[in-house]
């Protein structure tokens, strides 16, 4: 994967703590010509990328994991999203394809 443009949003892993859920948590960002966003909401954990010019997907990554959109096309949002487990860690990717 060193050959593909991925985006590991700096390090930013939503933690869930053993037992509960996580309060929930959503960012956006413009990254790689298009718009991230991603996340929790208390019950899934979330990566959905738009880009308007190229072929995209988005992952979650659970505990070592990634869980793909598939390819998108131009000019319209891909959306992945896993449900939340305790104690599971996310990371959030997009890619082109």
């Amino acid at each position: 994967m060193s050959f593909k443009k991925k985006f590991a949003l700096l390090g930013l892993t939503a933690a869930l703590s053993a037992g509960a859920l996580a309060p929930a948590m959503a960012a956006s960002m413009n990254v790689g010509g298009g718009v991230l966003e991603y996340g929790t909401n208390g019950s899934v954990a979330y990566s959905n990328y738009f880009h308007a010019r190229m072929n995209h997907y988005s992952t979650v990554q659970a505990n070592g994991a990634n869980y793909s959109s598939g390819c998108t096309v131009a000019n319209a949002w891909s959306f992945k999203s896993v449900t939340q487990i305790p104690g599971v860690s996310y990371q959030y990717f997009y890619n082109f394809c």
